[in-house]
């Protein structure tokens, strides 16, 4: 994950996203998740997360 991203991410106080964003990238590259599942992947996490 870029540095800058991740202080985007802290800046908004999006902590939990920050923390699990490397594993989504992880499982994005390895699927052919639509945009509407991945990001339905991202919000599981952050909801799961907070």
């Amino acid at each position: 994950m870029s540095v800058e991203l991740m202080a985007r991410l802290k800046a908004l106080k999006l902590h939990g996203m920050a923390q699990c964003w490397p594993e989504l990238m992880a499982k994005a590259r390895h699927s052919d998740l639509p945009p509407e599942a991945w990001m339905n992947e991202v919000a599981g996490g952050r909801i799961g997360g907070a």
